[in-house]
């Protein structure tokens, strides 16, 4: 049943691949082979296929490194909503990797209020920063 519906994250029309996306988000644990096809729709022509893709990632913990790192890719998408969803996401890793935080403490400079928050929330769940990243959340504290 799964091989079925993560085929249709190929159709033609961007609402089947949502809806597909959206119903693999359901299962508690992909198999490797879904997990990555799941990952291919990161780089969808649609901005709400992407979307769903990176919201459905976030429902596995842990993702693979080779995944970790397309979703964070996602965190410079032109639509914010993909990338709060994105910032969201990484926040439900245990751990990120310093290249990770990196990254969403790069989200702290971004327009967007809402992203801003998220990377503040994010990056406030981790055990261990650097301490440039720890300087950059600080400053937005008052954001």
């Amino acid at each position: 049943v799964l091989k079925a519906v993560a085929g249709r994250l190929e159709d033609e029309d961007p609402s089947v691949r949502v809806k597909a996306v959206k119903e693999l988000r359901t299962q508690s644990t992909l198999p490797d082979e879904i997990l990555k096809a799941v990952a291919g729709r990161l780089d969808d022509g649609d901005w709400f296929v992407r979307d769903a893709a990176v919201e459905a990632l976030g429902e596995q913990s842990p993702l693979p490194n080779d995944i970790l790192k397309a979703v964070v890719g996602r965190l410079e998408d032109k639509y914010k909503s993909v990338q709060n969803a994105t910032v969201r996401v990484l926040g439900k890793q245990s751990r990120l990797p310093d290249d990770v935080l990196k990254a969403v403490a790069g989200q702290l400079e971004n327009e967007d209020r809402s992203v801003r928050a998220a990377a503040v929330e994010v990056l406030g769940k981790q055990s261990l920063l650097l301490d440039d990243i720890l300087k950059a959340v600080v400053e937005r504290l008052e954001d």
